[in-house]
């Protein structure tokens, strides 16, 4: 199916997904027209996009409804902008998954599926060094760039005059060595 999406209000998108259950339409909302909106929801809650195609996925999931009828989506009664109810389902369900992605909690699994994964049955590491490596890793990711640079080449085992030349060749490649 060949539609040009990006010419079709969301009422009319909406009605394709209910009416013909057209799931490339459904994908269009998700992954063009609401693509930012998602983003910045992504960058607002988890200050990342790492999970952004997982929260996608799942939002996509939550559309469609637990028995593939697109029920949540019926549900909506164009008392506001599709884009307003929409952002706030999003938000929602960021919220709702939070504690999931980052690893606070143990994802949701069916029993059929731990003989296929097995690595669900006991979690590797506890909830607190979990909370200690999230903590670390938004401390990281709030580091300018050069200082994240010098911890992670420090980290790997580097010592300060190798990781000052190698500092260095990244400024000169990057066209920002300043010579005095």
């Amino acid at each position: 199916m060949n539609i040009a999406y990006k010419d079709l209000s969301d009422p009319h998108i909406v009605e394709l997904i209910l009416q013909d259950g057209n799931e490339e339409a459904a994908l269009y909302l998700l992954y063009n027209r609401y693509e930012k909106d998602l983003r910045f929801l992504s960058m607002r809650y988890y200050d990342s996009l790492e999970y952004l195609d997982e929260l996608i996925a799942e939002l996509y999931l939550k559309f469609k409804g637990k028995d593939g009828d697109w029920a949540p989506l019926k549900s909506f009664q164009w008392r506001s902008s599709f884009r307003t109810w929409f952002s706030s389902v999003a938000s929602h369900l960021f919220l709702e998954k939070k504690n999931e992605l980052i690893g606070l909690t143990e994802k949701a699994v069916s029993i059929d599926n731990l003989d296929k994964n097995p690595e669900y049955l006991l979690p590797s590491e506890s909830i607190e060094e979990n909370k200690n490596l999230v903590v670390l890793m938004e401390a990281i990711n709030r580091l300018d760039e050069d200082y994240k640079f010098i911890l992670i080449k420090d980290i790997e085992g580097y010592n300060a005059i190798e990781i000052s030349k190698m500092l260095t060749e990244k400024r000169r490649l990057e066209g920002r060595l300043k010579v005095r």
